[in-house]
């Protein structure tokens, strides 16, 4: 029973060290827009928005260079777009929980950093919201905050989608990663009318070993 144990124990203690957990924070931009489609047929989308993103993921390395990456991050999505009677810009604050299937290659065994990629699901839950125009004539700019709810004259505050991802890692640990944000979840809550949030990404990462 004892060496059972003990084998059990050095294998654990094997898998540990070979896993090389990491904890990844990130910062980086968005480049968000809200599609919106009205009936079956109709859809407009609006002009990107720039916005940033904060946080950071855990990389459970799995086998053969395959690893999941839960994280948590702070997101500022919304878009813009230009009329004839001023520039509107909606500004949505999300904390995002995704969770990535990625796969690593590392150059020359590593010397030379290594590409990934990754895929997974998103979940986000509104945090704040506003919605501002300007050049408007006569009032000149507004601004107003979003409500979080399931009102007609409100903003849904769920959102999920798929992230699909893929980025080099340098030999020292930092990584530059791009990724493209499908929002699946409806934003609105008038009948007849869905919007969603699309939109890239671009992130500078860190890996710190645990």
């Amino acid at each position: 029973m004892k060496k059972i144990t003990l084998a059990i124990a050095l294998c654990a203690t094997t898998f540990a060290v070979k896993a090389q957990i990491t904890i990844d924070p990130e910062i980086g931009l968005n480049f968000n827009k809200i599609k919106t489609e009205v009936g079956d047929n109709s859809s407009e989308s609006d002009d990107s928005k720039t916005g940033f993103r904060i946080g950071a993921g855990f990389n459970i390395p799995l086998s053969q260079g395959f690893y999941v990456k839960p994280g948590l991050f702070y997101s500022n999505k919304g878009s813009k777009t230009t009329t004839s009677i001023g520039d509107f810009k909606t500004s949505l604050d999300y904390l995002e929980v995704p969770v990535n299937l990625g796969y690593q290659y590392k150059i020359e065994g590593g010397k030379s950093g290594g590409i990934f990629a990754e895929v997974g699901p998103y979940i986000g839950f509104g945090v704040s919201g506003k919605y501002k125009g300007e050049n408007i004539p006569v009032i000149g700019s507004q601004e107003t905050d979003i409500n979080f709810g399931s009102g007609s004259d409100e903003t849904k505050g769920f959102d999920w989608g798929f992230n699909f991802g893929a980025g080099y890692e340098t030999p020292w640990g930092i990584y530059l990663k791009g990724q493209y944000g499908l929002g699946l979840g409806n934003l609105s809550n008038i009948d007849n009318v869905t919007s969603y949030n699309r939109g890239w990404n671009l992130s500078l990462g860190y890996r710190i070993s645990l």
